[in-house]
């Protein structure tokens, strides 16, 4: 069910009997017949609340942007989790601002990613273009990030004024069952007010 509002909310609800594929923008959302969410692409709002509610399934949060309004997930029988990530493909060397990823399939330009490995500190950027898997930072990389010692990229998750995220019988980040395979993952967040998180299982949420 997509509904828009007469105070310029989005409203994106998935019955478990449906399936709809391509909300907002071109490949953005996938939303399949067993309830779940799994979104892919940017979802950006300007004039109201950003919900997503899934009644069967779990929520795979690519990144949404509604810097100065509010967003409100909900997986109602599932977990709410991050899927904006990728492994580095190959080494992401210092001095050079392109990264190749396994996957950069649900990074978006304008968004920000975050580069990590075991040996180096974190480094962020705005992505500024992207070419297939290749990303083009907005900056050169201090440090080189290397694939062999858990080199990663991670995506913001949400960009919003306040942020409710409810997983009923679920969990709100936490261990990833994605490409990362047991890795800590938490949901990625930027905030200018405030954050409200319950869930039946864990929660593992990261950011200002």
């Amino acid at each position: 069910t997509l509904t828009f509002n007469s105070a310029g909310a989005v409203i994106i609800q998935e019955d478990s009997d449906t399936e709809i594929v391509g909300i907002n923008t071109a490949g953005s959302l996938n939303l399949n017949s067993a309830g779940a969410i799994n979104q892919i692409g940017t979802i950006t709002g300007s004039s109201g609340t950003i919900s997503l509610t899934a009644d069967a399934g779990n929520i795979s949060l690519g990144l949404i942007t509604n810097l100065t309004r509010d967003v409100s997930i909900t997986a109602v029988n599932g977990s709410i989790t991050d899927g904006n990530d990728s492994i580095l493909a190959t080494e992401a060397m210092s001095g050079q601002n392109q990264v190749l990823l396994v996957d950069a399939s649900r990074f978006a330009i304008g968004g920000t990613v975050s580069l990590y490995d075991n040996d180096s500190l974190p480094e962020t950027f705005t992505i500024t273009g992207k070419s297939g898997n290749t990303l083009t930072l907005s900056g050169n990389l201090a440090s080189t990030f290397t694939p062999a010692i858990g080199g990663r990229a991670i995506g913001l998750n949400v960009q919003a004024n306040n942020l409710t995220l409810s997983a009923t019988s679920g969990s709100i980040g936490g261990t990833s069952a994605d490409v990362f395979k047991g890795v800590f993952d938490p949901i990625e967040v930027n905030l200018t007010m405030n954050l409200n998180a319950t869930a039946a299982g864990a929660v593992a949420i990261q950011g200002t």
